[in-house]
């Protein structure tokens, strides 16, 4: 998987955990409109990916740590899946920002 933002895993250990899920959430969210173009779609889900790894690396806590695990798992599998809907991609999201209660109150303002 190429690495698509060098500079930012640094960066991103600053950021609070609801806001990274936010920003994760965003490239979903790029993902699903994009659905003129599966390779564009794709490569914005390899984007995603990156940023769960980034934010697994940034937290200290074990139970967050295996949420993201599994939540970064989970986005594997639809990324390799022949066809990706839409639907898949914005039901994950939704999953995703449940995560935290200040992410999803965020988004709800």
């Amino acid at each position: 998987m190429p690495i698509y933002h060098p500079q930012l895993e640094q960066r991103f250990k600053t950021f609070p955990p609801e806001q990274q899920l936010l920003m994760i959430a965003n490239e979903l969210n790029r993902a699903a409109k994009l659905t003129s173009s599966p390779a564009e779609t794709r490569n914005t889900l390899y984007r995603a990916l990156e940023l769960l790894d980034f934010a697994r690396s940034s937290s200290n806590e074990l139970t967050r740590r295996r949420e993201i695990h599994v939540a970064r798992n989970t986005l594997a599998a639809i990324t390799v899946q022949k066809e990706i809907t839409p639907r898949h991609i914005l039901h994950y999201m939704n999953a995703l920002i449940s995560l935290s209660s200040k992410a999803h109150n965020l988004l709800i303002k």
